[in-house]
């Protein structure tokens, strides 16, 4: 009797070890599948720093051009001819390259909306307040994918309005449009990835 007593003193101090260390080793587990997720995340991030730094810097400098030179740089993209249509197709190749999945969905959106407005325009044609309307959700389109390329390449978060408050002098006329066109954006995206 006294060898069972002391076997099983034995058995449940290992059985009370084991359970006290549970949890510590759970939170190990935890912590491991944590630092190898952001390990390989890192390693992500610094290969594409190594192989693209100055293409990523023209690739938001292009993007940018969108805001800052607007016209021209419209002009130069979105003439139907083979040129400006490969110097787009380009751009999004490069931006679909290195830019975050997250840039990538703005990207689509405004490839989405400008494809539908193609649609519509072909159809029915547009009044002056739409078009308007759409025009400046436009913009606000172009400073999300620079804010948005602007953090994937940085780590620095800018947002998309105060981006057009630098760029556009009568940015106070347009503001509600353009706070609209922000909110619509921002919930058609989040309805796409429902």
């Amino acid at each position: 009797m006294n060898w069972f007593n002391t076997i099983l003193g034995v058995l449940l101090f290992f059985i009370l070890v084991a359970i006290n260390n549970l949890p510590n080793h759970i939170y190990k587990m935890f912590e491991e599948k944590y630092k190898n997720k952001n390990n390989r995340q890192l390693q992500i991030e610094s290969y594409f720093k190594q192989l693209g730094g100055k293409k990523q810097e023209e690739i938001l400098s292009k993007w940018t051009d969108f805001l800052t030179n607007m016209q021209e740089t419209l002009d130069k993209y979105t003439k139907k001819d083979d040129q400006s249509t490969k110097l787009l197709m380009d751009l999004m190749h490069d931006t679909i390259m290195y830019g975050s999945d997250r840039t990538i969905k703005y990207v689509a959106y405004f490839r989405m909306q400008a494809n539908q407005d193609i649609a519509k325009e072909n159809v029915s044609g547009s009044n002056d307040q739409q078009k308007e309307y759409q025009d400046q959700k436009y913009v606000v389109i172009m400073a999300c994918i620079v804010s948005n390329l602007k953090e994937d390449f940085t780590g620095y978060k800018s947002d998309p309005l105060d981006l057009l408050k630098i760029i556009i002098s009568d940015y106070d006329e347009y503001e509600v449009i353009y706070q609209r066109s922000l909110e619509e954006i921002k919930k058609d995206l989040e309805e796409n990835n429902e």
